[in-house]
């Protein structure tokens, strides 16, 4: 495992390849890299990722961008981005930032995922085999203090040992979402599949945009080509709790952040994540314990 204090230059960046052909004089293969480092102003394009997960650690948000969308994340959220996809990263910030993104190599990345999703008698029989990718339909998860401490373990484990840390981490994701999915009643997997895909992405937006006072659930329903009320209904099946209740708990949990910096007055608190009135966020912030899913 490499452990690097900054992101290597675009030039390298543009090169970097999970599979290169014997043909391919300029392709590099990704290695298992961990880079913790911190920026103020910083923009990267990575035309082929690896299996990747972002985390930040202090105040500040990152922008990732694809084709489909732009997601933002912050210290309270990770951040997972699937082999082969073209994205940029970015950070713009009054302070430096710290991110730490992990990246995999493509062979790491199927053993993890072999171990993660094969019983023992079959990995017994086949423990080199491969098995088909598993894709993450979303993007972003809150960022729970186990995660925090297993992703951030790089600095005293061995190269293996942080391995099983990251397949500690990939298999909690990976059931979270698979938790989530089979509480949505379908008699259809492939519809159970879409149906869950569309109200993840909703989760997304919501963890992205909590600080916009326009992103109502009207807003997200049309975001994700759902109706309103089945969007709502599909959203508390898979995630315990409606869109609206999320969205709350994101900005009030924010709220407490700002609130105990001590820098900032609550009516600055209440526009800085979403509030169009301090009043609004009041009788929310006194005694309010949160569950993530």
């Amino acid at each position: 495992m490499i452990v690097a204090n900054h992101c290597p230059d675009q030039e390298t960046l543009t090169r970097l390849r999970n599979e290169v052909n014997s043909g391919d004089n300029r392709g590099l293969e990704w290695p298992n890299v961990v880079v913790n480092s911190h920026y103020q102003a910083f923009e990267k394009e990575i035309p082929e990722s690896s299996f990747t997960i972002f985390s930040v650690n202090t105040d500040g948000l990152v922008t990732l961008t694809t084709k489909d969308r732009d997601v933002r994340f912050c210290r309270e959220t990770i951040c997972v981005v699937n082999p082969f996809e073209h994205f940029s990263f970015s950070i713009r910030d009054s302070l430096p930032v710290n991110i730490m993104n992990v990246h995999l190599g493509f062979d790491t990345y199927n053993e993890i995922l072999s171990n993660i999703l094969s019983d023992d008698e079959k990995l017994l029989d086949n423990p080199t085999g491969r098995r088909a990718p598993y894709l993450f339909d979303n993007r972003l998860f809150f960022n729970e203090p186990l995660f925090r401490s297993k992703l951030l373990s790089y600095q005293s484990d061995s190269g293996d040992e942080y391995l099983l840390e990251l397949m500690d981490v990939m298999g909690g994701l990976i059931g979270k979402n698979k938790k989530s999915a089979m509480r949505i009643p379908s008699q259809k997997s492939a519809t159970r599949a879409e149906l869950f895909k569309r109200v993840a992405m909703g989760r997304d937006i919501i963890f992205s945009q909590y600080s916009d006072p326009s992103l109502t659930v009207d807003v997200l329903s049309r975001e994700v080509l759902m109706s309103k009320f089945h969007f709502i209904r599909v959203f508390r099946q898979a995630f315990g709790f409606t869109p609206h209740k999320l969205l709350q708990q994101v900005r009030v949990r924010k709220a407490l952040e700002y609130i105990g910096s001590g820098e900032m007055t609550i009516a600055d608190v209440a526009d800085k994540v979403g509030f169009q009135e301090a009043n609004s966020l009041y009788p929310l912030i006194r005694g309010r314990r949160f569950q993530f899913n």
